[in-house]
């Protein structure tokens, strides 16, 4: 699992989410954290187990997709508290260059994923303007 031209840090290996799955660097997991329920995907996995995950964010107007929310920090948190989530990844053109001066062949892109497995009742994903993601 995991999208190909994904940037990621070093991994310590898989490790066992809330439901005893394996998730490791790469997968998207649903995951509580600082009292919200969210989804995001697994930068690293750190030499404790420790999971480092990038907020994944939907764009206002544009669909369903989610995109990683680089304008937030990431988290670390436990692998208790996650459970992952079935995905499909996907690329699409960069928004910061869309413009067909700056883009025309579509060269510059982006990671995205469909959400295919189920997510919790409160599982939120916040939308976002293109222009703060």
């Amino acid at each position: 699992r995991g999208l190909a031209g994904t940037t990621v840090c070093m991994a310590a290996g898989p490790v066992e989410d809330s439901e005893g799955e394996l998730v490791d660097v790469g997968d998207i997991v649903e995951f509580r954290a600082h009292g919200l329920v969210t989804l995001g995907f697994i930068e690293s996995v750190g030499g404790e187990g420790e999971l480092e995950i990038v907020r994944l964010v939907k764009r206002e107007g544009v669909g369903e997709e989610c995109y990683l929310d680089e304008s937030q920090p990431m988290l670390s948190v436990s692998p208790s508290v996650c459970r992952f989530v079935d995905s499909y990844p996907s690329q699409r053109v960069a928004w910061s260059t869309a413009s067909p001066h700056h883009n025309p062949h579509g060269e510059e892109s982006e990671d995205v994923w469909f959400i295919e497995g189920t997510v919790s009742d409160d599982c939120e994903v916040p939308t976002k303007p293109i222009s703060e993601t």
